[in-house]
């Protein structure tokens, strides 16, 4: 959503189609805020827990900071339209590589799917140089690992 609308925004012929293309952008953002977050910390090692959740909270401002700069290059030249264009085209890699990472274990166990939640579990447990205790099972439909 994100991605589009901004995409979008660049190629709207009034301040209406502006203010809505911007409005429903700022909504897809809003909404990836809090799941990114708690993805972050969820997915991460222990060792870089912190650094993941530090790294994402000043996303933010290291991304005013990158749009700021992209901006004093690019309104000269092909002004504000131009500015919206690029900044959603640097943003595409980040589209494409929601397609790679893995669901939270939470969510695929929640789902019923298993066989996903071990297998990141497993990725996470060796990440964090640790071994998956084999008392811990995921049951389905549950939404935690329960001792059996």
């Amino acid at each position: 959503i994100v991605f589009v609308f901004s995409l979008v925004s660049g190629f709207v012929r009034n301040e209406w189609e502006l203010l809505i293309c911007r409005g429903i952008q700022g909504i897809g953002t809003g909404m990836g805020n809090g799941p990114s977050t708690a993805y972050a910390a969820e997915i991460s090692t222990m060792k870089f827990r912190a650094v993941a959740l530090a790294v994402q909270g000043v996303g933010w401002g290291i991304g005013t900071a990158f749009g700021t700069g992209i901006a004093y290059f690019t309104v000269p030249t092909f002004g504000w339209r131009g500015l919206l264009i690029a900044l959603s085209i640097i943003f595409l890699p980040s589209v494409i590589l929601l397609f790679f990472i893995p669901e939270s274990p939470r969510y695929d166990a929640e789902k019923g799917n298993i066989e996903a939640a071990e297998s990141t579990l497993k990725v996470i447990s060796r990440l964090n140089c640790k071994k998956l205790s084999s008392d811990i099972s995921l049951t389905e439909g549950g939404d935690e690992t329960r001792e059996r």
